[in-house]
């Protein structure tokens, strides 16, 4: 009997499961090297040619295939992934749209042209947040690719609100027992700039301060911990889902990702609450 190569023929601590290596000693989930190697390739052509001009939509599509494909081994992925994927949706809206202008006798048939994949090497732009997002995967590549599959040393809540002024934000520490512990709570001035942004943007820059404050003021509890948001603006928790349209939060999602980094904690996204149930948190920022 021929065994696949990719068959364990004898008991071992490590083990690739659906394209991801599974290391029970470690208790970590990681890229194997080949599929790893492919990926920074990828990203690295992706920014060569974007640095010369315009690139393909289809060019865009496997780079974020690749990267969700590698999701679950990557620190902070759905932070990354959300830049390419708007800007991968706007481009193929313009690209299917102009196809669709030709009036070609192969696409006069709406179903015949959605069958039509020649649109997919339609040019498109890169944004700036999907430039820096990139980048970021690139230069920390080491330190982001490998997911801890072990429980949390602690989880961390971080409730925030935002108005046009200001952010408010308190920190709790959730015990064994699920109760709540405030570690801090703070108001922040809004710059006449980020005032402008757009309200998930700014609650984007809320949730940014309270990760910078539980860096700065208490390492010990978020080293290992997960990270937890809970906010009233359903525009911030709609981006882990890629739903979210603002444009202007791409690279606030970058610093987030690097205080996240820099305390070696994990995210553990968000949850939407109405803001009568965040009254202080409003009062904070106000």
């Amino acid at each position: 009997v021929v065994l696949g190569a990719k068959k364990c023929l004898a008991p071992s601590t490590q083990c690739e499961i659906l394209g991801l290596i599974v290391d029970s000693d470690r208790m970590l989930l990681s890229v194997p090297p080949k599929k790893s190697e492919r990926f920074r390739e990828s990203c690295s052509t992706l920014l060569e040619k974007a640095s010369n001009g315009p690139v393909q939509t289809r060019e865009v599509a496997v780079v974020l295939g690749r990267l969700v494909s590698i999701e679950p081994a990557m620190q902070h992925s759905t932070l990354l992934v959300r830049p390419l994927f708007e800007d991968l949706k706007v481009g193929l809206s313009e690209a299917y749209e102009e196809f669709r202008e030709m009036d070609l006798p192969e696409l006069r048939n709406e179903e015949e042209a959605r069958k039509n994949f020649d649109w997919l090497d339609a040019p498109m732009s890169l944004s700036k947040g999907s430039i820096a997002a990139v980048e970021y995967l690139i230069e920390h590549w080491v330190d982001l690719e490998g997911q801890s599959i072990e429980k949390p040393l602690a989880t961390i809540i971080i409730r925030s609100d935002a108005s046009d002024s200001g952010v408010g934000v308190r920190i709790f520490l959730r015990t064994e027992d699920r109760r709540l512990v405030l570690l801090d709570e703070f108001a922040a001035p809004l710059t006449m700039e980020e005032a402008a942004m757009s309200s998930t943007a700014r609650e984007s820059l809320a949730q940014l301060r309270g990760v910078e404050k539980l860096v700065s003021h208490f390492p010990s509890h978020a080293k290992g911990a997960v990270i937890e948001s809970v906010c009233d603006n359903r525009g911030f928790v709609k981006r882990h889902a890629m739903g979210s349209k603002a444009l202007d939060i791409s690279e606030i999602l970058i610093d987030i990702v690097r205080a996240l980094r820099a305390a070696g904690a994990r995210w553990g996204g968000a949850t939407w609450l109405p803001r009568e149930m965040l009254q202080t948190e409003d009062a904070l920022s106000r």
